[in-house]
């Protein structure tokens, strides 16, 4: 379990750092910081084991990401409708889940993209 909580600076991108755009921001964290623990605790407890907690809960939450980028893009929704709800450029979408779902720049294009 994490004993102390240190207030770090906000990463370069802060695009989610803002409370007031996402009001459950702190329910979310002690979510995952819970399932970081539990991890942890079957790992011995510490510092380190939560780390490892934290690493694989990002793993799998990368994992569902693209499984829901997937999905929206087999039901017909842009890259600017999937880069909007993700707070990023439809290029950024493009370019970072594209090539993992086997889309191409011709997919990009299509869309009214350059």
């Amino acid at each position: 379990m994490i004993r102390k909580r240190v207030e770090l600076p906000p990463p370069p991108s802060a695009r989610w750092r803002d409370t007031k755009k996402v009001p459950w921001r702190q329910q979310l964290e002690a979510t995952l910081e819970g399932m970081a623990a539990g991890v942890a605790s079957r790992e011995g407890g510490g510092e380190i084991a939560t780390l490892k907690g934290l690493a694989i809960v990002a793993t799998l939450l990368d994992d569902v990401t693209v499984r829901v980028v997937a999905s929206s893009r087999e039901l017909g929704h842009s890259w600017a409708d999937i880069g909007k709800a993700m707070n990023m450029s439809k290029q950024a979408a493009q370019q970072r889940y594209g090539r993992v779902l086997g889309a191409d720049v011709g997919n990009l294009r299509a869309e009214g993209g350059s």
